[in-house]
């Protein structure tokens, strides 16, 4: 439930390197292989991932249907695990429809997304003001695509291309030790541990996270 706001700060870091970049809204879609699929046909050059929470499944779907066009991968703050909250999904999208958006954000998305020390007023109204501007329908339309989603585990050993993955050291969504599972399974893997921060690492320690990411693509660029 964000739009291209939420990379505000490393959009404008890659821009200023002149790195290509392009944010696709998935907002329309019901499935992991359908936001792929439109990740895939903007254009047919190879490309590099930058996915965070759901960005990050969809980046590994990418991967699973076009591994030749994939050159590398970042991964922020996701899971490579079938869906866990199971029918609970549904219960959201039912009390969202009844009592809206903000009710669910504030009791439940929020405490969850930041580190308790990054939960300020100014973070939790930039996610508000995403969450409302995409709507109830693009809350629904992304739950069942989370919902039905298959386990990108076994396909962990199969990826060949430069992969980051960073993570929150206090996520509680995503934490920490499914990103070492996931480094230990990639051949060529790097991982990155942000202190005081949680599930948005982009957004609670935007700096560190575009620092990282510019590191991870000098790199890659050197040793192409």
């Amino acid at each position: 439930m964000c739009d291209e706001s939420l990379y505000a700060a490393q959009l404008r870091a890659l821009h200023w390197q002149g790195y290509d970049c392009f944010f696709h809204p998935l907002n329309i879609q019901t499935s992991m292989g359908d936001m792929a699929q439109t990740v895939l046909a903007h254009d047919d050059q190879p490309i590099v991932l930058v996915g965070l929470s759901m960005g990050g499944i969809v980046a590994l779907e990418t991967y699973t249907q076009a591994p030749a066009r994939i050159e590398g991968m970042i991964l922020l703050n996701t899971t490579p695990k079938e869906d866990s909250l199971g029918k609970a999904r549904y219960q959201q999208i039912e009390n969202i429809r009844a009592h809206g958006l903000v009710q669910l954000y504030k009791e439940f998305f929020l405490p969850a997304y930041l580190a308790e020390e990054n939960q300020t007023a100014e973070l939790e109204t930039s996610i508000l003001q995403m969450a409302e501007k995409l709507g109830v329908d693009v809350f629904e339309r992304q739950s069942i695509a989370l919902l039905s989603r298959q386990s990108y585990e076994s396909i962990l050993t199969e990826i060949n291309c430069p992969t980051l993955l960073i993570a929150g050291a206090l996520d509680r969504l995503c934490p920490p030790q499914l990103h070492i599972e996931m480094a230990d399974k990639i051949a060529d893997a790097s991982l990155t541990v942000i202190e005081e921060c949680g599930h948005l690492s982009v957004l609670e320690k935007a700096d560190k996270v575009t620092e990282r990411i510019l590191r991870f693509l000098r790199y890659k660029k050197r040793y192409n």
